[in-house]
């Protein structure tokens, strides 16, 4: 089969669940495929889609701005469009493995390309290398069906709230998993390959100057999350134990760092298939709202307040159509709980916790295997993680993570391309 024909041969939605009983997915019917030109001639989003449609194929060049300028333009467009009711919150679609037998050959062609210290380099140029050959290799074996779904992710109000692409390869050696196991995983990236790759069809891939830390090369954009024993009990991404609970990640940055859009890569799955990724759509949350408490938090801002941190943000922003949920996980380490974090009038206090009490009922649960990737668009939904039991055998839960937006920080002038590194706090 020819490369980027393959056909999808399944498609399939999740039912929502509480987190007292998540269950096993079941298929019912999803809306068709969508291609990006799907609106009418006369939309704005149509007219920007198909202006901009060159950019998404090309590597920034001198009119980098230009394409990054319409890509906000489109996005405030799409907030502008009524979505179809009753579009699922998760679309799965698993790739056939024969569609993408002559990946690994094209991988290896490309990769011997990259600098020989792409692993542990600090080099923007460097890596920007990477991450223009990720997004062709991607764009060349992935489906176009499921390259245009890509593409209107962030921009389609009728796109689901996250998207599932399974039956994708990775590195065939594998490091156990826990600590440096990204250092003993720098003989390959394949898997890096796929994500940064997806994302950047998505948009651009980008990182918080507060996560790099010491991390060098691949980590810059790409982090991993896995459960270390020191920190089983843990409310983090490094726990197991304990349920982290439904959050949007760093809404309080501002939208030109907002990390529109979370992508995950699974390595390695929980065997159990107990620990998996949670969401909780914003329109069916929202549809179960007191409408005196959704009029309270518009229109009232609760203020997060720690010993090293403090911001304020409505709990709920955008239109009715499409409403944006801002939630805090109040319990993670360091930041205090919620009666301790949580600053507001009483009113506005109890509203924003029982609308974490409903989100908590409605939660959807997505098991990412070896070739997993989930895209999580957090203007549509909020996520969390459940519990499960590691075994610190070196074959547990093992995912990698990337930030997704339209590439505002460049708009703004807060970096200079190719530097994806943007400051915060």
């Amino acid at each position: 089969m020819s490369v980027g024909s393959a056909m999808v041969v399944s498609i399939q939605s999740l039912h929502p669940v509480s987190l007292c009983s998540l269950s096993k997915a079941t298929e019912r019917p999803v809306p068709k495929l969508l291609n990006p030109f799907f609106l009418s001639q006369s939309s704005p989003l149509h007219h920007s889609l198909t202006s901009t449609s060159a950019s998404h194929v090309s590597t920034l060049g001198p009119t980098r701005g230009r394409a990054i300028s319409m890509s906000l333009q489109m996005e405030e467009a799409a907030t502008e469009l009524e979505p179809e009711l009753d579009i699922p919150s998760v679309v799965e679609i698993t790739i056939p493995p024969e569609s993408l037998a002559g990946f690994e050959a094209d991988y290896e062609r490309v990769s011997a390309t990259w600098p020989a210290d792409l692993a542990t380099t600090v080099d923007d140029a460097k890596i920007e290398q990477f991450v223009s050959s990720a997004h062709a290799l991607a764009r060349r074996w992935l489906p176009q069906e499921v390259v245009s779904r890509l593409e209107a992710f962030i921009f389609d109000p009728n796109e689901p709230a996250a998207l599932v692409i399974r039956g994708l390869p990775i590195d065939k050696e594998l490091p156990p998993t826990g600590l440096d196991c990204h250092v003993k995983k720098s003989g390959s990236c394949v898997s890096e390959t796929w994500l940064v790759g997806i994302g950047r069809i998505v948009g651009q891939v980008f990182t918080l100057k507060y996560l790099r830390g010491s991390r060098t090369g691949m980590g810059l954009l790409v982090r991993e999350l896995y459960t270390t024993p020191d920190k089983v009990e843990s409310i983090s991404a490094e726990g197991s134990r304990q349920l982290l609970d439904m959050h949007v990640d760093f809404f309080q940055v501002g939208p030109e760092l907002f990390p529109n859009v979370i992508g995950f890569m699974g390595i390695r799955g929980d065997r159990n298939k107990e620990g998996k990724t949670l969401l909780t759509e914003n329109r069916k949350l929202y549809r179960m709202l007191d409408p005196a408490d959704i009029e309270l938090l518009r229109t009232e801002k609760i203020t997060w307040g720690g010993a090293v941190f403090s911001f304020s943000a409505h709990v709920i922003e955008g239109s009715e159509s499409n409403p944006r949920f801002n939630i805090f996980e109040e319990n993670l380490p360091g930041v205090g709980g919620f009666e301790n974090v949580v600053k507001g009038s009483p009113e506005a206090v109890a509203a924003y916790k029982r609308v974490k009490a409903i989100a908590a009922t409605i939660v959807e649960g997505v098991w990412l295997g070896t070739g997993d990737v989930l895209l999580l668009n957090q203007k549509k939904a909020s996520h969390g993680r459940s519990p499960y039991a590691a075994k610190y055998d070196g074959y547990d839960r093992w995912l990698q993570r990337t930030y997704i937006n339209t590439g505002g920080f460049w708009q703004a002038g807060i970096v200079q391309w190719p530097s994806r590194t943007v400051p915060y706090p």
